[in-house]
């Protein structure tokens, strides 16, 4: 027999999985048009941008067949590229060959407007070309070229620019008239969209999200702490570690980091078994959170050894906290089973470099620092400074 939970909880799957499959629908309805209304916005700025060179070739052309008519070679091929630049440019805005978007919703519309009416583009347009063609094939020195030049300066200075003016003005409201429709139909999509939302918050997400969290919550905090001493384990640390660096990197603020090793912990564990091991570690997190700062970030990497990141610290402040870190652990009192656990460290310092790329980087440093303090004969700090001149 079924259970009135079972029923329930069939219920509230078949409710999400409808409210789900309906808010992804309406998102990627809205996703099109969002992309339909960007690629008309593409088109639109294309057909801006190549008609504003036409108007600027327009006027380039006379002024080059003037330049020619006056003795200067060069304007010839300079002529012959802007004319190729401009008829090329023409073919394209007339046989509409931009951005598929940029169409207007009546094709004819600019069909009409190139090849119909009293003033069509097209005549005018190729009037322009055939006379700034006809004075780039004749000679500088041609009696009949400055009768040309006139003739382009003066279909130039108002008939051409007519003309262009009319095909954009005509694209723009073809534009605005699509991109709004567009728009009202997104802003239909989502209130659609976000009754949906509301509705499945309230009787879906709400139950549903808070358990989530609950459980993620848990599962984050245990993913990213040291079960026995209650710190940051090495993956949280790194991340945690690996922000702060961003933040002094933009900033330019000074960042160390120390790495702390427990010395000759394999004799405590031999001595005192593994619970006096662990005894002795977790008096060692608690005494180095207690003389840190807040903003300080403390992980254990592994088994005895411990790291230590200083945001706004330079290496000659990680020096001192260093060293009050570890004459605070040398005089801990470890109590264990009746007994008393005697505990040192040593420490290696270093000072994040500002190209470094990862925490991981300056740890490797501050762990050779740690090698030459055990090498130096433990319960002590070394630093970068320390161990040169140990040199």
């Amino acid at each position: 027999m079924v259970s009135s939970n079972e029923i329930f909880t069939r219920r509230l799957s078949r409710y999400y999985a409808s409210a789900l499959l309906l808010i992804a629908c309406l998102a990627l309805a809205s996703h099109l048009i969002q992309r339909a209304a960007g690629r008309n916005i593409e088109g639109m700025a294309e057909i801006i941008n190549v008609s504003g060179r036409q108007r600027m070739l327009s006027q380039r052309i006379p002024s080059l067949v003037a330049q020619y008519e006056l003795g200067n070679p060069q304007a010839k091929e300079d002529l012959k590229a802007a004319i190729a630049q401009f008829e090329s440019e023409h073919l394209r805005l007339s046989r509409g060959d931009l951005a598929d978007d940029s169409s207007p919703n009546d094709p004819h519309l600019i069909q009409d407007l190139y090849f119909s009416g009293l003033h069509p583009v097209d005549a005018e347009v190729r009037a322009f070309i055939n006379d700034a063609k006809q004075a780039a094939s004749l000679p500088a020195n041609d009696p009949a070229l400055p009768a040309i030049s006139v003739r382009l300066f003066a279909e130039a200075r108002a008939p051409l620019l007519d003309a262009l003016d009319r095909v954009v003005a005509i694209r723009q409201q073809e534009s605005d008239a699509k991109f709004h429709r567009l728009r009202a139909l997104q802003i239909a999509i989502l209130a659609v969209m976000f009754a949906a939302l509301a509705l499945e918050a309230q009787f879906i997400f709400r139950p549903m999200v808070r358990k989530i969290l609950e459980f993620g919550g848990e599962i984050l905090r245990l993913a990213s702490t040291d079960s026995l001493t209650g710190v940051a384990n090495r993956r949280g640390f790194l991340v945690r570690a690996n922000n702060e660096l961003v933040r002094s990197r933009r900033y330019s603020r000074s960042l160390s980091l120390l790495m702390i090793d427990a010395d000759r912990f394999k004799r405590i564990n031999d001595t005192y078994g593994h619970a006096g091991g662990d005894a002795a570690l977790v008096a060692l997190s608690h005494d180095l959170q207690r003389n840190l700062r807040p903003s300080d970030i403390l992980g254990r990497m592994g088994g005895e050894e411990f790291a230590v990141l200083l945001p706004e610290t330079d290496r000659a402040g990680a020096i001192i906290l260093a060293e009050r870190l570890r004459g605070s652990i040398e005089s801990l009192q470890i109590e264990h089973a009746g007994r008393l656990i005697a505990l040192t460290v040593s420490i290696g310092i270093a000072e994040v470099e500002p190209d470094c790329q990862t925490i991981e980087d300056a740890m490797h440093t501050a762990d050779r620092l740690l090698y030459r303090a055990k090498v130096g004969g433990r319960n002590r700090t070394v630093s970068k400074e320390s161990a040169e001149f140990a040199n």
